[in-house]
């Protein structure tokens, strides 16, 4: 499995040249929290994911229903931290 640094996608690449979709451990580092609170958001509905459609079989082999790779738009992401940041100073728990 090959990871991509993000650093070097986030601050140093113009956005034309960054991938739109993210994988879970991408979309993680760039929350900056862990995977799995990603897949927590995800699961609860906070961050929509891609759904790919299902490919065609090979022959022989049997037909799947979904593909277990989940993929998450930069957008979303970006909307998602728009919409928890804090508008008015308050108290910090």
């Amino acid at each position: 499995m090959q990871t991509t640094d993000i650093e070097t996608t986030t601050a140093d690449t113009p956005d034309a040249e960054r991938p739109r979709l993210l994988s879970m451990r991408q979309a993680a580092a760039y929350l900056g929290c862990s995977f799995w609170t990603a897949r927590d958001y995800v699961l609860q509905g906070l961050i929509p994911s891609v759904d790919m459609p299902p490919l065609a079989p090979r022959p022989g082999s049997r037909r799947r229903k979904t593909l277990r790779r989940v993929l998450i738009d930069r957008a979303d992401l970006d909307a998602f931290i728009a919409s928890r940041r804090r508008r008015a100073p308050g108290p910090i728990d």
